[in-house]
């Protein structure tokens, strides 16, 4: 192996071969997941081989993207060498019988069982690595292990290796167990941050406001959907027992059996859609985001999630005019070809700015990405712990990686993005967005502000001089470099290019040290 592990990676492999070689790992995304894999699979693969055995290494990855992540960490990672390694998916298939295959989800489905068995047949043991393997929990994509209750007597040349960055779903699905084995070991972001595994990273947490147009709309469609769902808890009781996604999913099946209370259902479904679709698509949500990345850095490296494909569309149409040739976008209404160009040209460096929906939720893996934009959001805590993992991969600079939360203010949207978020080991900024001024406010941040002005003011600072320091205290803010220590604002301001950079890291040093009463 080309990289020195890390403690946690050495901890789960002596347990995953005290389990037999069976189990799923927890770990926070970009605490080394992939490496893991890649050492169990060495490290069972020279101990079979000092038994006279032979092993097969079958990887199912979520989205066809991860095909050439897990391709160049095969090649760099192990001994293994190109013609080693196969892909299978839409109408790229490989001859499956090769010592490495990486199979896209969505084909192995149907393929991946015939495969294993016919290894095991001809004597090789297997092991099966499943990325993000909480996709596999509803009951088409399951169908990948339709092979194990097949394995018989030959059931000790299975091998299995589950790895999540979530372990919800899995907990809840008996067939994990069976096909991949239990949850073995968890490897939490607290523990990540303390021992340096992932970056250090701040949450900026911004409220925005509905247009007063919008308000209106807003609170029509609600008093509406009220009533509507009144209505279809009338003709369904059951109904009164489910909420959230349960509910929804209900609804959607009676939508689908029609008569009054289909119809009733499909009207709670259409009112609760046209109220998200407001929601998403708020003036200053798209207006917010942008005036995010109009205030960071220009070299930063920028990633921004979304819900919706027509948000992502406007977000990415206001940023082409503010950054020609610097901005792409992603999603899954685009082309492959055109999809599979804008991430390559995000992660060579052609553009720094990548705008996308769902699509970018998981396995994008860009070291260098600092920043990450999460213009709207489900409520899912998957999805949050895996946008929040996009930015978290360690990077040279040693500065924090940032993650800016949007969310509507006086609506069913939460305020804070992480569950029983505390701020344990990292900063957590409250932002209000002013639509009107395109400025951000804090009012925790107002009294720094003071105390700097204050000691300008006995140093007698020049008005230009007090002009710039007000400039870069509100460019401070809004990148929560005040937030730094010491002696990171003294290296960077060492190490400006420019006065203008320099002038920053003086005002971010002077807020760094009023917030510690060292003024």
């Amino acid at each position: 192996m080309q990289k020195e592990l890390f403690e946690w990676q050495n901890e789960c492999l002596d347990i995953w071969f005290r389990s037999g070689c069976r189990g799923i790992v927890n770990a926070v995304t970009g605490g080394g997941k992939t490496v893991l894999a890649l050492n169990a699979a060495k490290r069972l693969e020279s101990s079979l081989r000092e038994q006279g055995h032979k092993l097969k290494i079958r990887i199912i990855v979520p989205k066809t993207f991860l095909v050439s992540q897990w391709r160049a960490a095969i090649l760099e990672e192990t001994d293994a060498r190109r013609g080693d390694i196969g892909c299978y998916f839409g109408s790229h298939k490989d001859d499956p019988s090769l010592r490495y295959m990486i199979y896209v989800l969505n084909s192995a489905r149907f393929s991946l069982s015939r495969h294993i068995l016919a290894d095991i047949q001809k004597g090789f043991h297997v092991l099966l690595i499943v990325d993000e393997c909480h996709h596999c929990s509803g009951e088409i994509n399951a169908k990948i292990f339709d092979f194990v209750p097949r394995l018989a007597e030959s059931a000790f040349r299975y091998h299995s290796l589950g790895l999540s960055a979530t372990a919800e779903k899995i907990a809840q699905d008996s067939r994990f167990s069976t096909a991949l084995g239990n949850v073995i070991y968890r490897y939490e972001l607290p523990r990540a941050l303390r021992e340096g595994v992932v970056s250090d990273f701040m949450l900026f947490q911004a409220g925005v406001s509905f247009l007063p147009e919008e308000r209106g709309e807003y609170e029509d469609l609600s008093v509406s959907l009220a009533k509507a769902i009144t209505s279809v808890r009338k003709l369904c009781p059951a109904l009164r027992r489910l909420g959230g996604a349960a509910f929804f999913a209900r609804l959607e099946k009676l939508s689908a059996e029609g008569g009054k209370a289909g119809a009733a259902a499909a009207q709670v479904m259409l009112l609760s859609y046209r109220r998200k679709e407001i929601m998403h698509l708020a003036e200053n949500r798209i207006a917010c985001a942008c005036g995010i990345v109009r205030l960071l850095p220009a070299h930063s490296k920028i990633l921004l999630f979304g819900e919706r494909i027509e948000c992502a569309q406007q977000i990415y149409a206001r940023l082409c005019g503010m950054f020609p040739g610097q901005a792409a976008m992603y999603h899954s209404g685009m082309s492959r070809e055109s999809a599979k160009n804008a991430l390559s040209r995000y992660q060579d460096g052609e553009v720094r700015i990548l705008v996308g929906c769902r699509a970018l939720d998981e396995g994008l893996n860009v070291p260098e990405t600092d920043v990450g934009i999460v213009v709207s959001s489900s409520r899912a805590a998957l999805q949050r712990v895996q946008r929040l993992g996009r930015i978290l991969r360690r990077k040279q600079s040693g500065l924090p990686a940032k993650l800016y939360y949007l969310y509507l203010e006086n609506t069913g949207e939460e305020a804070a993005y992480l569950e029983n978020c505390s701020g344990d080991g990292f900063p957590v900024i409250p932002l209000i967005y002013d639509g009107e001024t395109d400025r951000f406010l804090c009012a925790e941040f107002g009294p720094l502000a003071e105390r700097v002005l204050a000691y300008g003011g006995d140093k007698k600072i020049a008005p230009a001089e007090k002009a710039e320091l007000l400039k870069n205290m509100e460019l401070c803010l809004l990148r929560g470099d005040f937030c730094l220590a010491e002696e990171l604002c003294v290296r960077e301001r060492e190490n400006a290019e420019d006065q203008p950079e320099r002038n920053y890291w003086t005002a971010a040093l002077l807020l760094a040290r009023a917030r510690l009463d060292r003024l």
